[in-house]
């Protein structure tokens, strides 16, 4: 796929021309990071490097992942209703997660 290593730059043209990833920013001590689709959920990915990445934080939706990633400033977890961090250090779930309902059964 590369030749050679990326230079960020070059890196964040790649991921936007592949359409993958949205919202890419670059923190101060997180990296790279963007939101990206899954197959149930949305992830704010942190330290997107051409071969891998930090980890994820994964939201119920599209929506929550971009308010995050566009208020977070980059320091301890994203704000937000995030489900599970995966990654590097291992798996967590929110603390402060929003629980919300099942729906009610159709009778």
């Amino acid at each position: 796929m590369f030749d050679e290593d990326l230079t960020n730059e070059d890196l964040i043209k790649h991921l936007q021309k592949e359409g993958e990833y949205f919202h890419l920013q670059d923190f101060m001590g997180r990296g790279l990071c963007g939101v990206r689709t899954q197959l149930f959920s949305v992830a704010l990915i942190i330290g997107i490097e051409q071969w891998s990445y930090f980890g994820r934080y994964c939201y119920p939706d599209f929506l929550q992942a971009v308010v995050a990633i566009k208020t977070w400033d980059g320091e301890g977890d994203p704000p937000g209703n995030w489900i599970v961090y995966k990654g590097i250090g291992g798996e967590r779930r929110n603390p402060g997660r929003n629980k919300v309902d099942p729906p009610a059964p159709i009778n």
